[in-house]
């Protein structure tokens, strides 16, 4: 069994727990305080350091337009998630093999795969094709 690693860091500017994926080439900023740009350029340090592909974000909805501009896609929200505020997981990938899947059925070339930077809706399960329809992410 795979056990990732937690790390939290503290910084004047910013306060962040980050979660280490190797297995998977991943890397979780699952909670953060202060300033979040700074958060993202640690984050992007260690995704570097770690060699891993993909950056996750589990940000705050007030801060869904300055992740959008950093680049980030937009995978998911939970509501209320921090005490309330509604929890936003935004990806970064770092490698055009794990931004788009090989599994698309227009090929991976498609562009709605290419601006999202994943399978397009055709090939989600029926369950995740439920939480569009019902206005989820």
């Amino acid at each position: 069994m795979h056990i990732g690693k937690t790390m939290v860091l503290s910084e004047k500017e910013y306060n962040m727990t980050v979660y280490l994926d190797k297995q998977n080439k991943r890397v979780r900023v699952e909670d953060y305080l202060g300033s979040l740009s700074n958060v993202m350029d640690e984050a992007e340090k260690i995704v570097e350091s770690e060699k891993a592909d993909k950056l996750i974000i589990k940000g705050r909805r007030e801060h869904f337009s300055e992740l959008l501009e950093r680049g980030y896609i937009f995978e998911a929200s939970i509501d209320g998630f921090f005490l309330g505020s509604d929890c936003v997981f935004f990806s970064k990938f770092l490698s055009d093999e794990r931004r788009i899947s090989p599994h698309c059925p227009r090929g991976r070339n498609h562009q709605k795969c290419l601006s999202f930077g994943r399978t397009c809706t055709e090939n989600q399960s029926s369950k995740r094709l439920r939480f569009e329809k019902n206005g989820r992410n």
